[in-house]
């Protein structure tokens, strides 16, 4: 190889190093990127459960408070019972996405727990997407459900109180709710096993 055939390897090399090395950072900040974004989805997910958990906390001070109106003054606060229904639905939608994302409900594990590494993983990613899938659905299912019941103006059975508005939060629940589960089937992928079996599991599970 002459002096020519040299310069033009150096050259070519290089230019595969500097585009190895471009590729690499270009990779990196995707990574961190798409981390922040998942940090902050997480972190309203989280403001919308807690947000869910005060709402509930109130329904059940006024549930009570109703009945002890009811006990000792023969009538209590108007449309509770018929209230309380809805709005403990679309608490326990809007409380399911956090607790999907964060593995904080009860699970019954029977078998993946005893699998080898890789196979358990396979399980979590494939039921994570299930998950995901399932509660798409769900919300495709309960969107038309929800412009049906506005556009008759659908009522509770003994008080003129409109459904829609809490079916809607239980769409917009469905919906965050797929979005946890994809989210956590891609946290499972991007783990390692030797990280996964380091970290102790903090999931309630009844085996």
């Amino acid at each position: 190889m002459g002096q020519v055939g040299r310069r033009a390897w150096r050259r070519r090399c290089g230019r595969a190093s500097r585009c190895r090395t471009r590729y690499r950072r270009g990779k990196r900040r995707t990574q961190v990127s798409s981390t922040r974004i998942a940090r902050r989805v997480e972190t309203i997910l989280r403001l919308v459960a807690l947000l869910s958990g005060l709402v509930l906390v109130l329904t059940g001070v006024a549930t009570v408070i109703n009945a002890i109106l009811r006990s000792f003054f023969a009538s209590g606060i108007p449309a509770m019972v018929e209230m309380s229904g809805p709005i403990l639905a679309a608490c326990i939608f809007l409380a399911l996405p956090y607790a999907t994302l964060s593995g904080t409900h009860v699970k019954v594990v029977l078998l993946t727990d005893r699998l080898p590494g890789q196979v358990n993983r396979f399980f979590k990613i494939v039921g994570a997407l299930a998950v995901s899938a399932m509660c798409a659905a769900v919300g495709y299912w309960m969107y038309f459900l929800t412009l049906d019941a506005a556009e008759i103006g659908m009522t509770t059975l003994s008080s003129p109180i409109l459904v829609a508005p809490f079916m809607a939060v239980g769409t917009l629940g469905a919906w965050l709710a797929a979005l946890a589960g994809f989210m956590l089937a891609v946290r499972e992928a991007r783990t390692h096993p030797e990280d996964a079996a380091s970290t102790p599991s903090e999931e309630t599970t009844f085996e």
